[in-house]
């Protein structure tokens, strides 16, 4: 009797000792359940962020491509505009001229008189061409270099588009791979969150350096107006030798006083 009650007790020790190693082992599976699942919510999140970020890269570098585009084609126009203009003010000079050298032809009396008008016609005229082509030179100079700006530009801004979305596939990769792995979800999503900050960071630089292209417009904009001044500059002094060798030759101010607005 008493051998059956230890055998019994035995039992139930041994019962007890396997629920609870099922319960233990229950608990445990259930804690990994519950991690695993987990760390498959933090990587879905992750790859439907990095989805997000892609859409938002191809919005914003098309707007960007749209803007430089209406950029490149206003600067086109406006240059067109502006050497529209410049051609009709040289053509109305060249009448006025064409007028005014008619009224000096007239007033030339003797043959010195209109042998210095003659000269005077030519001199002005090579003046003008010497000028003309100078400022055609530095327009032209000008147009080039801001053209090249906007190119190098328009070229900077792209490769450091393409640089953060290869940054940005890199993390993205890297945090697939931890998921796949078994990697802890809040370690992988971390790792992600540093490469994606380091990339921003690389991307925001890099369009400061490509935004400073004001420098270089400065720069031209200095070259062109200095190479026009010095022009106008020589054109002015040949223009009043002229003058003075006419008012020489007719010795008169008052019959050559047009001369001064002729070549305005």
């Amino acid at each position: 009797m008493k051998y059956n009650k230890t055998l019994a007790f035995g039992t139930a020790l041994i019962i007890l000792a396997s629920l609870s190693l099922t319960a233990s082992a229950q608990t445990g599976n259930r804690a990994a359940a519950r991690e695993q699942k987990q760390n498959q919510t933090v990587c879905d999140r992750l790859t439907r962020f990095s989805d997000k970020i892609d859409q938002n890269i191809v919005a914003r570098g098309a707007k960007l491509q749209t803007r430089l585009e209406e950029r490149t084609e206003w600067a086109a126009g406006r240059k067109e505009n502006r050497q529209e203009q410049l051609d009709q003010f040289r053509q109305k000079r060249n009448e006025n001229l064409e007028q005014h050298y008619a009224k000096l032809e007239e007033r030339a009396k003797t043959d010195a008189q209109k042998t210095a008008v003659n000269t005077f016609k030519t001199t002005i005229a090579a003046a003008l061409a010497t000028r003309r082509d100078a400022v055609d030179a530095a327009n032209k100079t000008f147009q080039e270099g801001i053209k090249t700006a906007w190119a190098g530009r328009k070229t900077d801004i792209e490769n450091a588009r393409k640089a953060f979305q290869q940054a940005l596939d890199a993390a993205q990769s890297k945090a697939v791979a931890d998921c796949a792995s078994g990697t802890d979800g809040q370690t992988a999503a971390k790792t992600f969150r540093d490469a994606l900050k380091a990339a921003r960071e690389t991307l925001t630089n890099q369009l400061q350096a490509a935004q400073k292209i004001r420098d270089s417009m400065d720069d031209l904009k200095t070259a062109r107006r200095t190479a026009l001044e010095k022009a106008f500059k020589e054109f002015s002094q040949t223009k009043q030798q002229a003058i003075d060798a006419l008012k020489a030759a007719f010795k008169d101010t008052s019959q050559t006083s047009t001369t001064t607005s002729v070549t305005e």
